[in-house]
């Protein structure tokens, strides 16, 4: 048997005998001469072909020769060559947003038109500003084929797929732009068992919009309160080919800023409309429009209402086909005044004092004038009262004790002080604390706005006074003569103990009394009645003594005696009685006795009566550690 070997160059190979055989090579026909044959054997010739184009090929030689056999017969193959399939691919649109999603189409075609394919394959590596989607989301088949796709993944592959003759399959998946500007897509080779590799798709392109970009500014570093500055916002377009559209952002200011009365809106976006209205805390922008790769410029007045530094950061800008970009921050900061309060005395305050005073000073130790109302409001403790509270430009009052004014206080002055006047109770303690608060001005700072005055208070030992009412006094012997003593605790101080009290210097045959005859007077006066009663002399007694020798008592005194012992002894005769010694001596020793205090008495009921005359009577109170006297006058008239 003879083999045959195409070669890739002319050329000759040798066959088993050494016999040349000449071969063309990339030829339309093959030839075969001179070749021999044994008898009753055969040999075979092999070449490789190529199929240039596809179809169904029928292949017929000619008619097979020898030099002794002559002519035979020809012979004939069929042969099929498949074109590989096609691939197109589509974006569904021409941009999205940055981080925005759309689908990617894959369409191949098997344009043979009585041969399927099978083994379908290819893989579309995704450029850098692109990702499978999170899901995917893929739809459609190509036959059973495998199609990869996994979320976030950087590449597309399709797998054993089948295409009928003469027909296409498509799917898709979502992809997910990361990275702005121009996506061009193109996928490898697309191949089939049948037929092996193909071409590549058309370039597929995809623009992926990059969002807004925002900065703003405030037109200074530092304002009053109460003053104004600008704020300007300037928005960016980064896309080199797409305009931006709906562009929007919302600007919320922070508590100490306001927009400004009037607002002073300057600038624009396009058709986009600025809503920024007067005492505002917001600032919106709507409907904006940016060219590609230009900006825009807007801005309002606004006005510090609370000191400090304020930091203010925008919303998030957005565009309706570039969604949403980045956030702007700036800062200004807001110069307020910084009150500050003192409080002093002078000296020890003491339990009952009355007019005891403090001074108050307000002072701005900010760097920018007050703005608005001073309110200075005192804490007094219960053992003070206030009585009086006044400064010059200040309105006062007691309840509350409190001051106000409005006027402007410059930076590192003070206002005209402030005296508040109190009364120190007697019972109060060693020591008072008394505290002062000042508010307002516009100021944030509050750590310095209490001032707290601690008074040492002398402690006075409790003492009383005693007066009489009235002073003096006339009255007939035999009358009363009716005084009132108050006693009054001295000092402030109350008076808690028990005040006793007597009298000297009181006339003879006189009487006195004290109702009541204790006085506690505590923190207020107390009062006592005193009683002076005189007594009169007998009228009978005084007519009838006139300075004889024998006084009347003497006299009777016997008398008496001798008719009681007659009465006796009449009663014996008259009813039969005996009178019996021992009786007798009793009778005549009673007589005796009456006879002898008749003569001893008979002076003193002479002088019975208060003597008339005009007395000095002290009266003394004692109570505790103190004693104290006062002197009333009594006249005794006959």
């Amino acid at each position: 048997m003879w083999l045959l070997y195409a070669s890739q160059a002319p050329g000759t190979i040798p066959n088993k005998h050494s016999c040349q055989i000449p071969i063309c090579v990339r030829c339309a026909y093959v030839s075969f001469t001179a070749g021999a044959l044994a008898t009753n054997t055969s040999c075979a010739v092999v070449v490789n072909v190529t199929g240039a184009s596809s179809g169904q090929f029928t292949n017929t030689t000619g008619v097979v020769s020898s030099t002794n056999g002559g002519s035979g017969n020809t012979a004939s193959a069929n042969l099929s060559v498949a074109a590989p399939p096609t691939i197109a691919k589509s974006f569904g649109a021409t941009t999205i947003p940055f981080n925005g999603a759309t689908t990617l189409s894959f369409t191949i075609t098997n344009s043979n038109t009585a041969l399927p394919l099978t083994g379908v394959a290819f893989t579309d590596n995704l450029p850098a500003g692109l990702v499978v989607s999170t899901p995917p989301v893929p739809t459609g088949s190509c036959g059973n084929g495998t199609i990869t796709a996994a979320a976030g993944a950087t590449s597309i592959t399709l797998a054993a797929g089948a295409v009928a003759a003469n027909g296409s399959c498509t799917f898709s998946v979502n992809v997910t732009g990361i990275t702005s500007g121009v996506q061009s897509n193109t996928t490898g080779a697309v191949s089939s068992t049948q037929s092996g590799s193909g071409v590549p798709s058309n370039t597929a392109t995809l623009t992926v919009l990059a969002p807004p970009s925002i900065t703003k500014t405030f037109g200074a570093a530092n304002i009053a309160l109460g003053a104004s500055t600008t704020l300007s916002f300037t928005i960016a377009n980064p896309n080199a080919s797409t305009g931006l559209t709906g562009t929007a952002v919302t600007d919320n200011l922070p508590a100490g800023l306001v927009v400004s009365t009037p607002p002073v809106p300057m600038g624009s976006c396009g058709t986009g409309t600025l809503l920024a209205a007067a005492d505002a805390t917001s600032i919106t922008l709507t409907g904006g429009t940016i060219p590609a790769s230009g900006s825009c410029t807007f801005g309002v007045n606004v006005t510090g209402i609370i000191g400090g530094n304020q930091v203010n950061t925008t919303g998030a800008v957005s565009s309706s086909n570039g969604r949403t970009g980045n956030t702007a921050s700036a800062s200004v900061t807001v110069l307020v005044p910084d009150l500050t309060i003192a409080k002093s005395h002078v000296g020890n305050f003491k339990q009952g004092l009355t007019g005891a005073s403090y001074t108050i000073t307000v002072s701005n130790a900010g760097t920018v004038p007050t703005l608005g109302s001073v309110t200075v409001t005192d804490t007094l403790p219960s053992a003070l009262t206030a009585t009086a509270i006044a400064g010059t430009g200040w309105t006062c009052t007691l309840s509350p004790l409190s001051c106000t004014r409005s006027d402007v206080l410059a930076s590192s002055g003070s206002y005209p002080p402030l005296t508040l006047t109190v009364n120190v109770s007697g019972t109060a303690p060693a020591s008072v604390t008394n505290t002062a608060v000042v508010a307002g001005g516009g100021e944030t700072n509050t750590a310095n706005d209490t001032v707290t005055d601690v008074t040492s208070v002398d402690v006075v030992p409790p003492d009383f006074s005693i007066t009489a009412s009235p002073a003096s006094i006339t009255v007939k012997a035999g009358q009363k003569a009716d005084y009132t003593l108050t006693l009054v605790p001295l000092n402030n101080v109350p008076f808690s103990t028990a005040i006793t009290l007597t009298a000297t210097g009181m006339p003879t045959n006189t009487k006195m009394v004290f109702e009541p005859a204790t006085v506690t007077p505590g923190a207020s006066p107390g009062t006592t009645a005193f009683v002076v009663m005189t007594s009169a002399s007998d009228p009978f007694l005084a007519s009838n003594d006139g300075g004889r020798p024998t006084p009347l008592l003497a006299v009777g005194m016997p008398l008496f005696g001798v008719l009681f012992i007659g009465i006796g002894i009449g009663f014996r005769k008259k009813y039969g009685l005996t009178l019996k010694p021992q009786v007798a001596a009793v009778l005549l020793l009673v007589v005796i006795s009456m006879t002898v205090l008749g003569c001893a008495n008979a002076s003193k009921f002479r002088a019975l009566g208060t003597p008339p005359g005009t007395y000095l009577i002290t009266v003394t109170g004692t109570g505790g550690t103190g004693e104290h006297s006062t002197t009333v006058t009594l006249t005794v008239t006959p």
